[in-house]
């Protein structure tokens, strides 16, 4: 039996598209991206991940059937996502910056962005004096919530610096006068610096600085999309019937699941935190 060329092409395209699916049986081993992002997730000194995120989306993806590569990726989830060094990130703030990009599952966490001050009184009247000082944590999210900052310090100095600990120091010992901190991580840092145990910082919260996290993935990829959205709903499942392995941690941490999974738990476990609120 003869083929005339057209439909040898089409044979051989026919192929061509079989070949380059996956095999059956043999599912795509995703790469979740991971930094140390303390204290939902935690990377020692050999790069291994720890934390409740860790915990609770390695469980979703067993009981899924989802194949997980956990990835280490410092330079974060928007350069690790786009450049190709991860399929997933377990914990991305849902931006508008981002979404040009990425897209998101339905969040599961979510937290506010403070700031903290060496000096007591109204955020705004401390922020208009002429050589008011702001250091900066690393990170995008830090950048974001300087710009919305902005808004009620638009004559603040902005100094950066590259942990997190450091811009707390510098507060603590009078070298700038507030700093940016997540809620959670930030009074993690707060409490443990010695510079910090002579005075007591004041916390002042951000308008409009609460962030929602969910799975976070490239706008183009239809297979992490799907694993996303099936993470995101075994989470939900896990936490209705009773093992959501993270959320302990969350608790602990002075942080709130988005809605479905739990209420707010910070007040009742960060009472030393709140004394410092000052509004």
């Amino acid at each position: 039996m003869s083929h005339s060329m057209p439909q040898l092409l089409l044979i051989w395209l026919a192929f061509l598209v079989f070949d380059s699916q996956p095999a059956a049986g043999k599912p795509r081993v995703l790469r979740m991206g991971y930094e140390h992002s303390p204290p939902v997730q935690l990377v020692d000194a050999r790069h291994r991940i720890s934390g409740p995120v860790f915990d609770a989306l390695s469980q979703a993806a067993a009981r899924r059937g989802i194949q997980l590569q956990w990835v280490f990726c410092p330079q974060g989830p928007d350069k690790s996502l786009l450049g190709g060094s991860a399929d997933l990130w377990p914990l991305m703030a849902d931006l508008p910056e981002r979404r040009e990009h990425f897209r998101f599952s339905p969040p599961y966490m979510r937290t506010k962005y403070w700031v903290m001050t060496r000096k007591s009184g109204n955020l705004r009247d401390l922020a208009m004096s002429p050589d008011f000082t702001v250091v900066l944590p690393p990170g995008k999210l830090a950048q974001v919530m300087a710009s919305r900052y902005r808004v009620y310090a638009p004559h603040a100095r902005l100094i950066k610096t590259d942990h997190s600990t450091a811009a707390v120091s510098m507060v603590c010992r009078g070298e700038a006068d507030a700093t940016l901190i997540a809620q959670g991580a930030g009074e993690i840092f707060a409490l443990r610096q010695k510079e910090c145990s002579g005075n007591s910082p004041r916390l002042h919260a951000l308008p409009g600085a609460e962030l929602w996290f969910g799975i976070g993935f490239r706008k183009d990829d239809r297979g992490a999309a799907q694993a996303a959205r099936l993470l995101h709903g075994e989470l939900l499942q896990m936490y209705a019937f009773g093992v959501y392995p993270g959320l302990r941690g969350l608790c602990d941490a002075g942080l709130a699941a988005a809605p479905g999974f739990t209420p707010d738990c910070g007040e009742v476990r960060y009472p030393r935190m709140l004394k410092w609120l000052r509004d």
